[in-house]
């Protein structure tokens, strides 16, 4: 009877990681929500930037959070790194959809030629954030897939 109980963290890990491929799916895009709207909650109700961002999707809900609280700590290589494949992938977006909504709605949609991914899930490996572009500039000069 001496161990120490489960944390509820301990125990969502448990469950996360019995749940199916589709359930997971499913649970990431219900988060990615919900991560989102507690991030604009968050500017709304203390306006921590002296102005709200005019895209906040271009740079991770984690990393802002660090600005917001102010943290001097340096971001990973690896984060640097998916950050500036991001940031590629967003402006090339933009330039091949002409309107920033829409490429965002491209960025975080499951795209069939990715296998149903979302782009964006993409950026943390260059090899798959090459095939983002490729696709980005086969619709930009309209190239057969």
């Amino acid at each position: 009877m001496g161990g120490n109980p489960m944390t509820r963290i301990e125990v969502l890990k448990g469950e996360i990681e019995r749940l199916s491929p589709e359930e997971l799916a499913e649970f990431r895009d219900w988060f990615l929500q919900y991560d989102w709207q507690a991030w604009d909650r968050q500017i709304e109700a203390g306006r921590r930037f002296q102005q709200a961002p005019e895209r906040p999707w271009r740079i991770a809900r984690r990393s802002q959070g660090r600005k917001v609280q102010g943290s001097l700590t340096r971001r990973s290589k690896t984060e640097s790194e998916r950050m500036e494949r991001l940031a590629r992938m967003t402006a090339l977006a933009e330039e091949v959809w002409e309107d920033p909504d829409l490429a965002h709605e491209f960025l975080t949609s499951p795209q069939p030629q990715l296998g149903g991914r979302r782009p964006v899930e993409l950026a943390d490996s260059d090899l798959e954030t090459r095939r983002v572009e490729e696709i980005l500039f086969r619709l930009e000069y309209s190239l057969p897939a």
